[in-house]
């Protein structure tokens, strides 16, 4: 007989952003990804198949050989400390405190895409405490405090410059470098242990913490 899992509940935090490179050849990808290797040992650098959910049969027909490049890891503790001291405001440190007390900040995993058209994508990957006690305003408030975390501070100070440095040292050419925009959003992952109301949901997806003052819109109903 099956044990019954536990809740889990993570926060993705999504960002995509433009890089301004196309990897048309494999000369290319394979520069790339042996530049990444040579600078991020640490990071796994490799192809992945088109996944078939996210991108149109006509585009994987075309581009059957011009496959996303992936690079992933983790952040370790010490560096996100660092980021924060170094880079944080001084009238964002409660929110911050607040943020350490529901989001494991041990370790982040993270995922990069390089699509072979010039669009990157980020997943940073936060962990809720697995306390019984976290409520949904918890939630509402850490996703909050997440997002900020990587839109202000990990992926300018951390991603970006990573990704910079390894298209600078695998390409002479460097003006197509954008880097300059980017769009955060985040994405919540729960099992079926957890039971939200409309109300909770539509708190979570809008990130607002008068909730229960709000009447979801029509598409919750």
């Amino acid at each position: 007989m099956k044990k019954n899992s536990p809740q889990s509940l993570k926060i993705y935090e999504i960002v995509t952003f433009d890089f301004g490179y196309q990897f048309i050849n494999e000369n290319e990808r394979t520069k790339i990804k042996s530049e990444i290797k040579k600078k991020y040992p640490n990071f796994i650098v490799e192809d992945e198949e088109f996944n078939p959910l996210v991108y149109d049969c006509e585009f994987i027909r075309i581009n059957k050989n011009k496959r996303p490049i992936i690079i992933a890891g983790l952040i370790k503790k010490e560096n996100i400390e660092d980021i924060i001291q170094t880079k944080l405001l001084l009238d964002e440190n409660d929110n911050f405190d607040y943020f350490k007390r529901f989001l494991d900040l041990g370790k982040l995993n993270f995922r990069i895409v390089l699509d072979s058209y010039g669009i990157g994508t980020l997943r940073t990957e936060f962990e809720l405490s697995r306390r019984n006690n976290i409520k949904t305003i918890n939630i509402i408030e850490s996703t909050i405090a997440a997002g900020r975390l990587v839109d202000r501070y990990l992926f300018p100070y951390y991603f970006k410059r990573k990704i910079l440095e390894s298209l600078c040292s695998a390409f002479e050419e460097t003006k197509n470098i954008i880097l300059e925009e980017h769009e955060t959003y985040p994405i919540i992952v729960a099992n079926n242990k957890h039971n939200f109301s409309k109300k909770e949901i539509y708190g979570i997806v809008w990130k607002d913490k008068n909730m229960k003052k709000s009447k979801p819109k029509s598409l919750m109903k």
